[in-house]
């Protein structure tokens, strides 16, 4: 298991484009916090996750063969250059498969595009599961 990224604020679903692979997540400026972080998963496979109130969302990045119990069966996706994503919130865990992840924090406004290049790139997310 690799830690990636932790972060103390909600998060939520903000873009997914299963025709191009791109699944970004953002948490908005709160409180205490000026700047808002957009984290962009890159080359999506397969996914499980909330669509918002990602609370205290950490990201671990851990072997495809960790989510064997998943029913999207995500281990058995032909890609060999893939990894996974653990996504650990307050009493739940998800997770996504792609080629990559990366994050900012910027002083851009909620509505405003993210600062990450989004250019589209050719993958294609193949599973989507979404649980409640």
């Amino acid at each position: 298991m690799k830690p990636i990224l932790t972060i103390d604020r909600p998060m939520q679903v903000w873009l997914y484009s299963a025709s191009h692979g791109l699944l970004l997540l953002r948490g908005q400026k709160v409180n205490d916090v000026d700047k808002r972080i957009d984290v962009l998963f890159r080359g999506v496979q397969a996914i499980e996750t909330r669509m918002q109130n990602l609370e205290c969302l950490s990201i671990v990045e851990v072997s495809i063969s960790d989510l064997e119990m998943s029913q999207s069966k995500p281990q058995d996706l032909p890609e060999s250059d893939l990894k996974a994503f653990l996504l650990n919130c307050e009493g739940w865990t998800g997770y996504v498969v792609a080629g990559s992840v990366e994050w900012i924090e910027d002083e851009l406004a909620y509505w405003e595009p993210s600062s990450l290049n989004m250019s589209l790139d050719k993958s294609v997310a193949r599973h989507l599961f979404v649980r409640d």
